[in-house]
């Protein structure tokens, strides 16, 4: 039975907190820190989709207040930025990952245009009729390759057009994957703000409500 001095509601309010938080997994972050720690390290470069930034609280107290005093209500509200932080992390981290795949298939074809023009004769190879069903075919000596281009459009190109085609494709890829990366590093850098946040709420209000009876496993 809990003290009679230790309001049942404070002691249900503590649990509810404790529940809120320990999905989480913040056991580093559960003190409270240096306003200066959570300066933001990475510039704006690294932003370049102008994604907002979370702000440090430094005064959790007028924060909760604005949230009309409810810590829970608080930490809801920076629950919901989270997992708008967490959707972007995902959709960036898809998107990075099918041009790293694209980059992979773009600088394969490159490889074989190389290959197809150093061959002074015909050659057999094989080509794919369906999953793992494989046919002979001669490719005969040429100077120009047919590309696809979307949307069931195939064109003939040299090999000095397509090379040129290809190259700029890549290049635009690898350089779309490096600004990916980069947003990605800093969306971290906000979940990290905002998960920090939450602990620190959640740590105002216990130390708030806390009485020296109050020691709830």
């Amino acid at each position: 039975m809990p003290p009679k001095n230790v309001e049942l509601s404070k002691i249900k309010k503590i649990k509810k907190f404790k529940k809120l938080i320990s999905s989480f997994e913040m056991v580093s972050y559960l003190k409270e820190l240096p306003a200066d720690y959570f300066e933001h390290v990475l510039p704006d470069e690294y932003n370049t989709r102008k994604i907002p930034r979370a702000e440090y609280i430094e005064n959790i107290d007028n924060f909760v207040k604005q949230h009309g005093g409810d810590a829970a209500a608080a930490i809801t509200v920076l629950q919901e930025k989270l997992q708008k932080y967490s959707f972007m992390l995902d959709v960036i981290q898809k998107q990075k990952n099918a041009l790293v795949g694209s980059s992979a298939d773009l600088q394969e074809n490159l490889d074989l245009i190389d290959y197809l023009e150093k061959q002074e004769d015909a050659f057999e190879t094989r080509y794919e009729l369906a999953a793992g069903v494989y046919a002979k075919a001669i490719i005969p000596k040429s100077d120009k390759v047919s590309l696809w281009l979307g949307s069931h459009v195939m064109v003939e190109f040299p090999y000095g057009e397509a090379r040129s085609l290809l190259r700029k494709n890549l290049d635009d890829a690898e350089q779309s994957i490096v600004e990916m990366a980069k947003n990605l590093q800093f969306i971290k850098e906000q979940i990290t703000m905002v998960e920090v946040s939450i602990s620190r709420v959640f740590n105002w209000d216990v130390q708030r409500i806390k009485t020296p009876a109050d020691v709830i496993e």
